[in-house]
This record gives C-alpha cells, structure tokens and sequence, in this order.
C-alpha cells in the first residue's frame, strides 16, 4: 500500500451521500450502490491523489482494486449527484432560510394600579464652572502634527480591489468539499474625516485603581471613514464599513509598558463584526526606484496575508500554506504536515485542495497582494508612510490586584453570535497594512496613491471528530486614488485612448476571463490622458 494520508472529507462525504438515495423509491438497488460507493471511497481516500484519479503507476500492488473501485465510484457518483442536486439543487434553496417578520404593536391594558409619580429633574451642574472641564486643554495636544492623517481627508477611489473569501457551503461541488471560494473583483469609495479637536481620555497613573496617587491622562486624535465597495462583475453593492483610524496624540506616563501602541483602526462591518487592532506608523524615504515593489515582494514572502487555508497542529501556518502555493494542477505536492497533528486525517494533504468547480480554477487561487504589486510596479516612489495595525496582541483585560500580562489589554475581534459559531473571524486573527505613496513623474511632480491589504481568519469545517476546525483567510487589498486626482493635461493626438486597470491589461489582450471593457474600465478622470492613466494607478490603452 502507497504511503500517504488520509484525505478529510472523502469518506465523509460518502456516508453523507447514502442518506438521500435510502429516501428513494428503489431502496434494495440503490441502497448496494450507495454501500458500494462508500466502500470505494473509504479505500480510495487512502491513497494518494493521483491513484484516486485513475493513474496509479504501474507496480502500485493495488493499482487493480483500486482502479475499479474509482469505476464503481465514477458509476455510482452521477446518481449520487442527481439525487443530492434534487434535494439541495444549485444556487439558494426555497428551506434555507427562515423569514424573520417585524415586530407588531402591542396594545396593553390600562394598568389598574396607582400611577407612578413624575419626579422633578434636578438641576444639571454646570460644567464651565468645574475648571477640570472648562478649558481643561491637553497641553501641547491641540494640533494635528501627523502625516498620513494630516494628508488623507478627502474621497479617494480604487477601481482594482479583489476580495477573496471562503464560506460554507454544504452542497458545494465537488462533493464533499462543502466549502466555496468567493473572489470579487471591486470598486471602492472611501471617504476620511478629519475628527474635530483632541479626545480626552482621563485615568489614574499606571491605572492603579486602588489610592491612586496621581493623574496620567490620553489624547487621541485621527480620522472617521467611510467605505463602500461595489462588484465590478456582479454590478452591485457588497460591502460598506465605517470606523476611525486614531493615533496617540499624548500618551500617559509609562504608556509604553501599559498601552505599548501608537495608532489604531477600529471598524463597524455589517455582517455583524467589529474589529479593533493596534500598530504603529513608520515613514520611509525610499533609496531607490525598486523599493516599495520590493519590500510588497517580502510582504508577499511572509504569507501572512496568502488565501491559502490551514490547520492549526499541522505544522507552522507558513509552511502549510507555502506548500499548497507551490503545487499546480498538473504536478500535485503532497503536503508535508508537521506538529502534533501532522500524522491525523484532520490535516490538508494536497496542494489541489482549494482547486474545484465551486472553488479556485485550474490555475489556483489569485493572491490579492498581487494586484498591488501590478499596480505600483514601475512607479517612481519616493517616500511612503506605512500604517501597521493586528489584533494578534490582544488580550482580555485583567484586574488590576498586583498581576500584570504582557501585550495589549483590550481589542479584538467582536462577532454576532452566528458568525461565532458558524464562520467564526478569530479575535486576533485581523492585520491591516496600509500605505501612502508620494509617486514622481518623470518631470519632477509628484501625487499620492493609497494602498492597502488585509486579513482575518475565518474558522470553519472540520475534517472529522477530534479535529480543529479549519483556518480560512480572508483577504482584501486595493490602490486608491483621490477623487479630485489626477490632474487634467491637455490630451495630444498621441495619447488618445483609455485606462483600464492593470490586472486586467489593454481590451484584445485581456490577462483574466473575468475582464471586459465595463469591468476594467478605470473612469472618464483617469482616461483623460496618459499621465493621468498612470497616475490612477491604470494601464493606458490606445486602442478599446
């Protein structure tokens, strides 16, 4: 018998298919064909993935049984699927959801008993004659002295996002996987609004909540914004999200051992979501034209924001994802699973895992971070300010009775209780990077571009009893431009055409099925020269 793993899910999905044909007429026939299945697929997912697809190589001592077990499997599976597809036929199904009516009006009896009296309100006290409230200023706190939140006020918009997603879905195909895989390619508008003044944030020093002896107080300042993100395909809305992006205008006294941040985004996401991370900003004059692209390229190395899937005590989340990145359609990698689960069925055992007609194509799943990197790549940036913001130092807070922890108390990632128990996004799963670019022309000008890419970890599926459940990010990245950029030359004979997003490339030469002129269309602002193309962040094309 080859050596490999047991695939999850396999086996499973067998048994789960025997349930529907013993609910049909023919219970005897179908009852042996269902039985028959399962046997083949319960031997078949012990075998590596190509003996499952028929080529077994010559001397395999189970090559036979096993290539006639996968014919029984190939004879049986269409009656499985017509059986499985009349019950949960493709696309929303009439039982899957509940409708939740409104409220209706109550109309209560008058209450017999005597009424309650109406209190008199007393007299509010007057907060300018308390002087630590009444011009209470935050001494050398009152200015906004921030790049990035200094510069960001105003609508920008980026028309070559790309969200990749994965989400339950019990009747997805092939069978067995019961998961899908959502990638929207988007446009987006987002708007940042400068808050008016400094927040005060008022504490004891060190947070000593028993006799504290003196006061140690924050300031915030930032940014309110507002998002909303249309699918270039689908022609319609698919996300909106407002937040803030704060930074530590004043800090307390030793608020580098007590609060150990600089800036922070905290989100409102209408799924029922609310993350909240903390970072620091770094400002970068870049050395040479290379730079950036190169320090996205090092990014991109790390695969802390890669849509490859994982499972916790299979090995390091960067190898396991590494790996599935590296095989293709026609030359698998077996995974290598490490740690403590490395050896159990709970783990992925295929680099064509996230392959399937319900999930990523034959050539795999894109990488968002990608789009970035088209999008910058022969760009001259000369200096960027860099927003790094993660969950992943969030703790809960503790009582402050002589016990202290290391990292941050407090943060997170708040759910619904559905998405809890359904697509759970892990508390300290969420990372954000964002950067402003300063880009030079050729000429000397200079025009800012915004990008950014972030993930959370979905935790869904489990392989079998016992296992964890499995680790799905989610990722989205984008290039921003403002509104009211770029600037309008005057077009000449020579520069006439128009600007389309750069994943997508010129029309004739599409790089990506999903491409079309309405799609990739970067807008009447952007294609009103060539300079202005690029300066979007586009690909001119002379010819559409």
């Amino acid at each position: 018998q080859p050596q490999a793993r047991k695939r999850p899910f396999t086996f499973a999905s067998g048994v789960q298919g025997i349930e529907p044909l013993i609910m049909a007429p023919s219970f005897s026939v179908q009852l042996l064909a269902a039985t028959t299945l399962a046997l083949a697929l319960s031997v078949v997912a012990t075998y590596p993935e190509e003996c499952r697809d028929g080529q077994c190589q010559e001397g395999d001592d189970a090559s036979a049984l096993i290539s006639s077990l996968i014919s029984v499997q190939r004879h049986a599976q269409p009656v499985l699927l017509q059986k499985q597809q009349e019950r949960w036929p493709r696309g929303q199904r009439s039982d899957d959801l509940v409708p939740v009516p409104p409220p209706t009006a109550q109309r209560p009896k008058a209450s017999s008993s005597k009424p309650l009296p109406i209190p008199t309100p007393l007299p509010p006290p007057n907060p300018n004659n308390n002087s630590f409230i009444a011009n209470y200023t935050p001494m050398n706190c009152m200015e906004e002295t921030w790049p990035f939140f200094m510069e960001v006020a105003g609508e920008w918009v980026g028309y070559g996002g790309q969200n990749f997603i994965s989400l339950p879905q019990v009747n997805a195909m092939p069978v067995g996987k019961m998961f899908i895989v959502q990638v929207n390619n988007y446009t987006e508008h987002t708007t940042f609004e400068s808050i008016d003044g400094p927040v005060l944030n008022r504490g004891y020093l060190d947070a000593v909540q028993v006799n504290p002896t003196n006061q140690s107080d924050q300031v915030l300042m930032g940014l309110l914004y507002t998002q909303k993100v249309m699918d270039n395909d689908l022609n319609m809305g698919i996300h909106e999200e407002n937040g803030q992006i704060l930074h530590k205008a004043c800090a307390q006294v030793n608020a580098n051992i007590t609060d150990p941040w600089n800036i922070l985004r905290q989100g409102a996401i209408p799924h029922g979501s609310q993350p909240m991370g903390f970072g620091n900003m770094t400002i970068v004059v870049t050395p040479n034209t290379a730079y950036y692209v190169q320090m996205l390229l090092m990014v991109r190395e790390t695969y802390e924001y890669s849509v490859q899937p994982f499972v916790p005590g299979c090995g390091s989340q960067r190898d396991q994802q590494m790996q599935q990145s590296m095989g293709t359609a026609n030359n698998t990698v077996r995974l290598t699973n490490t740690g403590p689960l490395g050896m159990t069925q709970c783990c992925i055992g295929s680099s064509n895992y996230m392959r399937g007609m319900d999930q990523c194509p034959v050539t795999g799943c894109p990488e968002p971070i990608d789009t970035l990197i088209e999008a910058v790549k022969g760009l001259n940036v000369i200096k960027y300010a860099q927003l790094n913001m993660t969950t992943q130092r969030s703790i809960p807070p503790v009582v402050p009775l002589g016990m202290w922890s290391p990292d941050i108390q407090g943060g997170g990632v708040q759910n619904t209780a559905f998405v809890n128990l359904n697509a759970m996004a892990e508390s300290r799963s969420f990372k954000n990077l964002v950067w402003l670019l300063t880009v030079q022309n050729p000429d000397g000008s200079t025009y800012q571009l915004m990008q950014y890419i972030q993930t959370v970890n979905l935790k869904f599926l489990a392989a079998g009893p016992g296992c964890p459940d499995q680790v799905w990010p989610h990722v989205d990245a984008n290039t921003l431009h403002r509104m009211n950029m770029p600037p309008t030359p005057t077009p000449t004979p020579n520069e006439a055409g128009n600007c389309f997003t750069k994943c997508c490339g010129c029309p004739g030469h599409f790089k990506e099925p999903w491409c079309s002129k309405v799609t990739s269309f970067m807008g009447p602002l952007c294609s009103n020269s060539k300079t202005s193309c690029h300066m979007c962040g586009g690909e001119w094309c002379t010819t559409s």
